[in-house]
């Protein structure tokens, strides 16, 4: 479900500057994607090694696995460290999930450049399609011919399709299909519910992902065109709003605090874990969020502001 709206919004901001200038600022897109996502990686990285060296100094325990955990977080090879099984995950095991994004963030927007000069946005969306079809069969190979469930998990190429649904989307925009997913909006909901709760886990590895970002693309598109009021309102519901506003910090900090409790032991009981480890992560995200990502956030725009002022001028 993450990669299908990665994706999404990733390629509508795209697209809106192919259609808007018929080019798309490469150098913004990636300071304004390095300057929203590392600076709070680090901030959980640093704070992680600190405690790491803690527990050496306590309780001996092994300081290495997490030097190499941290490396291969803040490289975005994590994904990939899993699917080959290079190097233990330590605390930032999670992370292979932002690897996988920040590969789609380096590849997509010279893929989208080369595919909108050879075609237009058509052009695009036929790529996106075909591209997600590979991956599919990719996966269904990999299945088939016996790689590891971690190969098939982790790779890029091998979940490049859940982010490029979102892609199509955004591309297709397929307005005129919006009252009809608006009306069947419990179809994609049934759909995911039932991958959770009734198919085997290998499926997962095989077109179960698959179904999930497809699913996911058809409740985006009623919310994209305003077709769902109802959920759009329960969605602009203020703490549903904080919570989205923080959710990069409750990603990276949701893992890391599991991981600590459990070794330290004070994750034996289910619903003292899940409050416990829910009540940590949301105080380190909020203060994430207020400290190291909103700040950073202001610098996004004035660089934005910086590059659109400098256009003007070259086209004046």
């Amino acid at each position: 479900m993450f990669f299908a709206l990665s994706g999404f919004l990733i390629t509508r901001g795209l697209v809106a500057q192919l259609e808007s200038s018929g080019r798309i600022e490469l150098r913004t897109f990636y300071i304004r994607r390095a300057l929203r996502l590392f600076p709070a990686l680090v901030v959980v990285v640093g704070t992680l090694l600190v405690v790491a060296v803690a527990l050496k100094v306590l309780i001996q325990r092994p300081l290495m696995p997490e030097i190499k955990a941290s490396v291969t977080a803040l490289t975005y090879v994590m994904n990939w460290s899993h699917a080959f099984r290079l190097w233990p995950p330590g605390w930032l095991g999670h992370t292979w999930s932002l690897s996988i994004e920040e590969q789609f963030y380096l590849l997509w927007p010279l893929i989208l450049i080369a595919t909108y000069k050879w075609g237009g946005i058509k052009g695009s969306l036929r790529c996106a399609g075909l591209l997600a079809l590979l991956s599919v069969f990719l996966r269904l190979y990999l299945y088939h011919s016996g790689a590891t469930g971690d190969r098939i998990y982790n790779g890029f190429d091998t979940r490049a399709d859940e982010l490029l649904i979102g892609c199509a989307l955004a591309l297709a925009k397929p307005f005129s299909l919006s009252r009809w997913a608006a009306r069947l909006w419990f179809v994609p909901v049934l759909a995911i519910a039932w991958v959770f709760f009734f198919v085997p886990w290998f499926a997962l590895y095989t077109l179960s992902s698959t179904i999930i970002a497809a699913a996911s693309a058809w409740l985006i598109l009623p919310l994209w065109a305003q077709s769902i009021p109802w959920m759009a309102t329960a969605l602009e519901f203020r703490p549903i709003r904080y919570i989205g506003r923080i959710s990069y910090g409750l990603y990276l900090w949701h893992w890391p605090t599991l991981a600590i409790l459990r070794e330290l032991h004070f994750a034996r009981n289910g619903l003292k874990t899940i409050a416990l480890t829910g009540t940590i992560t949301l105080l380190c995200a909020a203060a994430s969020f207020h400290f190291v990502e909103r700040p950073i956030l202001r610098l996004k725009t004035r660089v934005r502001r910086g590059v659109s002022s400098t256009a003007a001028a070259v086209a004046g």
